[in-house]
């Protein structure tokens, strides 16, 4: 934050997208092996979290190669809650 000459407070833009944290758990599920695996990713970069928000609800309940599929995926922004999809 700066402050300027008149007493306002003046935030970076910069400082606004560098405070969020954007963390991702998508569920998988094996059909053939019958095993499941959580994958987890974290970005602080916005871009990178909206590509991510696009790509995984598209993908959800998809195969993601033969017998690989997703089941659910969770996002979560400064370790709150915000999305959660079930296929």
């Amino acid at each position: 934050m700066k402050l300027k000459d008149n007493g306002q407070i003046a935030i970076d833009s910069a400082d606004i997208l560098k405070q969020n944290r954007y963390r991702f758990e998508i569920d998988t599920e094996d059909i053939v092996m019958g095993f499941a695996k959580t994958m987890k990713t974290t970005t602080r970069n916005v871009q990178k979290a909206i590509n991510m928000i696009k790509k995984v609800c598209n993908d959800c309940g998809t195969f993601i190669s033969p017998s690989v599929r997703i089941v659910s995926v969770r996002m979560y922004q400064n370790n709150e809650l915000v999305k959660s999809l079930n296929a």
